[in-house]
C-alpha cells in the first residue's frame, strides 16, 4: 500500500516495533530465560541503530545451523529479512528521520482530536473520514493544491456541449 499511495515516501519500520521482533528472534535461539537474553536484545537494538540489520540476520542464522531451534529462528528472522531495506536506522537518523512512531501517532491524534472529538461532536464514519481528509490537507499545507488539481480534473472530465448561436 505504500508504495501504491506514497510513490516517493521513505519507508521506515518502527524502530520498537523492529526491538520487539528482535526479543522474537532471541527467544527462539535461546530463549526468554537465559540469563544472556536482555543483553542480546540491547546488542541487537545497537546494531539496528548502526543499520546493521543484513549481519545480524546472517549472525542468528549460523548460530542457529543444526540446532533444534533453526526452523523457528529462521521464521523470526523472516520479518527482518523482509524488511532490510525498510530497518536502515542509521541512514534514516543520518538524513534527520524519526525512527520511532510517536511522531505520527502524535500527529494523528492531535489532528483528529483536535477536529472530531470535541465535546458535543457526533461524526458517521463517513463524515468524519470526509472532514479529516480536510483536515489533514489543510495541516500539511495541500489544500490549495488539491483543490487547484480537482478543478483541474473536473474540467478535464466536463464534456461541454458545444454553443449554438
Amino acid at each position: 500500500m505504500g508504495k501504491d499511495c506514497f510513490k516517493d515516501s521513505v519507508q521506515i519500520v518502527d524502530f520498537y516495533h523492529a526491538v520487539e521482533h528482535a526479543g522474537r528472534v532471541l527467544d527462539a535461539l535461546i530463549g526468554k530465560d537465559h540469563p544472556d537474553y536482555k543483553t542480546r536484545q540491547s546488542r541487537w537494538a545497537k546494531r539496528l541503530l548502526k543499520g546493521q540489520v543484513a549481519s545480524l540476520i546472517k549472525e542468528t542464522r549460523q548460530a542457529s545451523l543444526g540446532t533444534p531451534q533453526a526452523q523457528a529462528v529462521e521464521t523470526a528472522l523472516g520479518y527482518f529479512e523482509r524488511n532490510v531495506a525498510r530497518m536502515q536506522y542509521g541512514t534514516f537518523r543520518k538524513n534527520g528521520y524519526f525512527i520511532g512512531s510517536g511522531v505520527v501517532e502524535a500527529g494523528c491524534k492531535t489532528v483528529i482530536g483536535a477536529r472530531c472529538k470535541q465535546s458535543g461532536m457526533f461524526w458517521s464514519q463517513p463524515g468524519a473520514e470526509n472532514v479529516l481528509a480536510l483536515r489533514c490537507l489543510q495541516s500539511s499545507r495541500r489544500h490549495d493544491d488539491f483543490w487547484k488539481r480537482r478543478l483541474n480534473n473536473h474540467v478535464k472530465q466536463n464534456n461541454t456541449l458545444s454553443l449554438s448561436a
